[in-house]
């Protein structure tokens, strides 16, 4: 490990501030190095020592350059090699998005792609009996879990440094309609429409085909903040096909629904309140349009966010969070939504046994949240002064 480090050292002196930009000023010296450290980092993987494995990511971080195609074409030796330690392909892969430019990028989504495909060709097989299959199957489960990992957190970072936002909308259109890929609860699609600088056209048209796919998750709906006034059109329209031409069950009604909610559009208000009596009987249905209808209410005006915040209007904690995170979106002053979360936190204090069990994970989450939105400072509501799970007299 001393003599990774020593390089990577001689590498920086060498070239100073070369990479400091992430430009490739000197790449000979540079891709060699990176090399090294690669090669170092896969000897060290399969020894369970986590401050080895910390700091090697970290060189390779500082050393490897965006665009070094001696680099690439090493990683992508390793993630198209299929007898490799799954342990190579997954840090391959942190690496390689790393260093990725728009061609790197381009040809990575590629490679996923191509691991999805065999993955679903697979699944569709009648499974012979013997080891081969089941090391094959390992092989895939492997690689939809790589591909999982990176879709959650990073196919948003691959999709900004491309012009063209096809590959990654294929990728996330591949990655949510296989049926190997649990991850659909957890995957922030619209991350990756963020991160698209294409067509207004193009991104509207994907997160119109996204809410297709995932608008059957009643209970966690998508939202995004595509918030332009041709795309609420199309979504109103969509939005009043699928409730007088179709089942207002089907998932799409669902995420157009919830989409417009989000974004607080009053033109839906009498549909979905027209549609509280047939669904009397349904609580699924029954409790999305209550919360549906809930959220364009209290962004009229935006202010009705805090007061609702600071309330104990209902127990649900999901609409609460919703409520926090929607207040920072609309702009609203972090010093009043922060006055917001700690009066709601002081009305929790003062309820009496019995009334809220759940008192504590709330607050224990609004405080977490509100702090990463950095509207909360740790001090602002300490731990100590959050109630136990059941309020005491």
């Amino acid at each position: 490990m001393k003599s990774s480090m020593n390089l990577s050292l001689c590498v920086v002196v060498v070239c100073g501030a070369a990479n400091a930009g992430r430009t490739s000023a000197c790449p000979v010296d540079l891709s060699s190095a990176c090399l090294d450290l690669i090669d170092a980092r896969f000897r060290y993987l399969a020894k369970p020592d986590w401050e080895v494995s910390r700091l090697q990511m970290r060189e390779i971080v500082d050393v490897c350059l965006v665009g070094d195609k001696m680099v690439w074409k090493k990683l992508r030796e390793t993630l198209t090699n299929d007898i490799l330690d799954h342990k190579i392909w997954n840090d391959s892969m942190r690496i390689a998005c790393v260093i990725a430019d728009e061609e790197i990028a381009s040809d990575l989504i590629g490679i996923m792609l191509g691991w999805l495909a065999e993955a679903e060709k697979l699944a569709r097989l009648t499974p012979p009996a013997d080891r081969t299959w089941a090391g094959s199957l390992q092989k895939h489960a492997y690689r939809l879990s790589i591909v999982g990992n990176l879709a959650i957190d990073e196919l948003g970072q691959l999709q900004a440094v491309m012009t063209d936002c096809e590959p990654a909308f294929t990728l996330t259109k591949a990655i949510c309609a296989g049926e190997a890929m649990n991850i659909r609860r957890r995957f922030r699609w619209w991350d990756v429409l963020d991160a698209c600088h294409g067509p207004k056209i193009q991104r509207q048209a994907f997160a119109l085909s996204m809410l297709n796919v995932y608008g059957n998750l009643l209970h966690h709906p998508p939202v995004i903040s595509l918030d332009d006034p041709k795309f609420r059109e199309d979504l109103r329209e969509l939005f009043q096909d699928t409730v007088r031409g179709r089942d207002n069950t089907d998932g799409l009604f669902a995420g157009v629904a919830a989409t417009l909610a989000h974004l607080g559009d009053k033109e839906i208000l009498n549909d979905l309140n027209a549609l509280r009596r047939p669904f009397k009987d349904n609580p699924t249905m029954r409790m999305f349009l209550k919360h549906s209808i809930q959220k364009i209410e209290m962004q009229h005006p935006p202010k009705k966010i805090l007061e609702y915040i600071a309330s104990d209007e209902d127990p649900y904690v999901d609409v609460r969070v919703w409520a926090i995170e929607r207040a920072v979106e609309l702009g609203l002053p972090k010093s009043e939504i922060r006055d917001s979360i700690l009066a709601r936190a002081h009305h929790c204090k003062t309820l009496g046994r019995g009334r809220r069990p759940n008192i504590r994970p709330e607050m224990v989450h609004l405080r977490r949240l509100g702090i990463s939105l950095g509207v909360l400072k740790a001090h602002d509501l300490p731990l100590e002064d959050v109630p136990p799970s059941r309020a005491v007299d």
